[in-house]
């Protein structure tokens, strides 16, 4: 493949690793954009999938008795050139303790790599949006749906990935369809795992991959049974 390709996952914690490790041995994406990734685990896909990995936290959350920091983590097998974290919402010296009470108060970030391949040079960035209870948009949503266009607005070109909590549909995921390309195919009706997730069948696109000109999208494919969301998979070509 003449490109990079990747996966982008929100993998809930710590609860699906072992069948995202075994996805990963076996699909081998150049670049990883994960959400939901506890900074423990970080050696998981540094040590024993290979990726060279960057993280942000967003937040601290309780699991089997312990506070665990949460947060993004982007990897790639592809020589990074450069990279970048900036926040959105809130700040990496005041994160909170999140629960389903306080989850507004959860920092939200942006993660952007620049990763080279056949000598062509590639932007890749991963988010994690702004939750809503109901999928509809709020006004701390709007908020800092403007905030991340500011962050994004000096690069000229890049593709963007990530769990948006902001189902196809509505008004902030449409807002950026209409400035950036949309790749998941319209016949794609949820991105979100109806086995695995706490609310069972939803049709909601909630997950995206969008792209600026630069970009071509190819071979997108939605895989189920990995964690609550689905993996999306693609090729970036120039």
């Amino acid at each position: 493949m003449n490109g990079v390709s990747i996966v982008t996952l929100n993998i809930e914690h710590d609860q699906h690793l072992a069948k995202i490790q075994n996805f990963f041995l076996q699909r081998q994406p150049n670049v990883i954009l994960l959400q939901e990734v506890l900074r423990r685990d970080i050696h998981i896909f540094r040590d024993n999938l290979g990726y060279e990995c960057i993280f942000t936290g967003l937040g601290f959350v309780e699991v089997q008795g312990t506070i665990e920091e949460i947060g993004l983590l982007t990897g790639s097998k592809l020589p990074i050139l450069d990279s970048d974290v900036a926040y959105y919402f809130g700040n990496s010296e005041d994160l909170h303790l999140i629960s389903l009470e306080t989850i507004t108060k959860m920092a939200r970030a942006i993660i952007r790599i620049e990763v080279q391949s056949n000598d062509q040079t590639y932007c890749i960035a991963n988010t994690h949006f702004t939750w809503t209870p109901d999928g509809k948009p709020t006004p701390q949503q709007h908020i800092d749906y403007k905030a991340l266009l500011n962050i994004l607005s000096p690069t000229p070109e890049f593709v963007l990935c990530g769990d948006f909590n902001a189902p196809r549909g509505t008004t902030i995921f449409d807002n950026l369809a209409c400035i950036f390309k949309d790749n998941i195919p319209l016949e794609v009706t949820s991105t979100l795992d109806k086995k695995a997730h706490k609310a069972g069948h939803l049709n909601l696109v909630v997950d995206g991959v969008f792209s600026t000109p630069k970009y071509k999208l190819s071979n997108i494919t939605v895989i189920s049974d990995l964690s609550d969301h689905c993996a999306i998979y693609g090729e970036v070509a120039i």
